[in-house]
C-alpha cells in the first residue's frame, strides 16, 4: 500500500486515536493478518503498547481475532485480522 492510500484510509476511519490508527494501518501493510507480536517487531514498539490497541480496535470491530498460531517466540497467539468491509475503503 502506498503512503497516500494509507493517509487518506486514516482521514475516514472513525474517530481513533493516534496509536490506534497506527496499529491498524501496520496490519494494512502486514497484509491484513498479524499477531501482536509480529505488530511490535514490525512497528519496532513495546508488546504492552501494541495488545492494547488491538484489544480496542476488536472490540470496535474494525479487527477480527483469526486463527491460532505460534510465534518466533515459541507462544501461542492469536492473529489478528482486517474487516473484509474495511478493506474495501482502500
Amino acid at each position: 500500500m502506498i503512503d497516500t492510500s494509507l493517509e487518506a484510509y486514516n482521514s475516514i476511519l472513525p474517530d481513533l486515536s493516534k496509536k490506534q490508527k497506527v496499529v491498524m494501518g501496520a496490519l494494512f501493510l502486514l497484509n491484513g493478518s498479524a499477531t501482536n507480536e509480529e505488530i511490535s517487531t514490525y512497528l519496532q514498539w513495546p508488546i504492552n503498547t501494541i495488545t492494547p490497541r488491538t484489544g480496542e480496535l476488536l472490540k470496535q470491530r474494525l479487527i477480527a481475532r483469526g486463527e491460532k498460531v505460534k510465534t518466533p517466540s515459541g507462544r501461542s497467539a492469536y492473529k489478528y485480522i482486517v474487516q473484509p468491509y474495511q478493506l474495501k475503503l482502500l
